[in-house]
């Protein structure tokens, strides 16, 4: 079988398949090295389906090719689905998309501590420098210790010398162990 048959009874599966050979399907696609079908994968994506959307973004996010389709990684960012939002932030990781950061940054607002955290990961790969300020102020306003841990490791990778006494006075003051630790390589 070619591979062009392969991928398309690949994604037959993950439009069609049960949730777990949805799954299986999907890491299958993503060590194929043959350009994935645009148009299908738009379309499978389009189905009222959030599982088949995450199965979909996987594949994206694990591709070789998936930048190709930024735009459904970029719809899945603004999606009312905290799910689907946690999955596409995990694509943008893998790509390394920084054309995404605003997208990302609009949920940082979020009332899930996971979608947070999701959102804060995949900044550490999206960061451009408008992302510092929101970033900054979850870190120092935001009450839950998970979220400030969250939203330190992006501060940390990312640092300026135009920002970083600002993260160093903030690590410095820290509830946090390691980031007080993290103010050593300041110094």
């Amino acid at each position: 079988m070619d591979s062009s048959a392969i991928i398309k009874e690949l994604l037959s599966t993950i439009e069609y398949g049960s949730p777990n050979d949805r799954w299986i399907a999907a890491r299958k696609l993503t060590s194929i090295q043959k350009e994935l079908p645009k148009v299908e994968i738009s379309r499978i994506y389009e189905l009222d389906n959030l599982d088949i959307k995450k199965a979909v973004l996987y594949v994206l996010g694990h591709h070789r090719n998936g930048n190709d389709q930024l735009d459904i990684i970029l719809d899945a960012l603004s999606h009312d689905d905290d799910h689907i939002f946690q999955s596409a932030c995990n694509a943008v990781s893998e790509l390394k998309i920084t054309t995404a950061a605003s997208l990302i940054i609009k949920r940082l607002n979020s009332t899930s501590i996971s979608t947070i955290g999701a959102a804060l990961q995949s900044l550490e790969f999206a960061w451009t420098e408008s992302c510092f300020e929101s970033v900054f102020n979850l870190y120092k306003s935001h009450k839950n210790q998970k979220v400030n841990k969250f939203a330190a490791w992006p501060l940390f990778r990312n640092i300026t010398t135009q920002n970083w006494l600002k993260i160093f006075n903030a690590f410095s003051q820290s509830e946090i162990d390691m980031h007080r630790k993290w103010c050593m390589y300041y110094c």
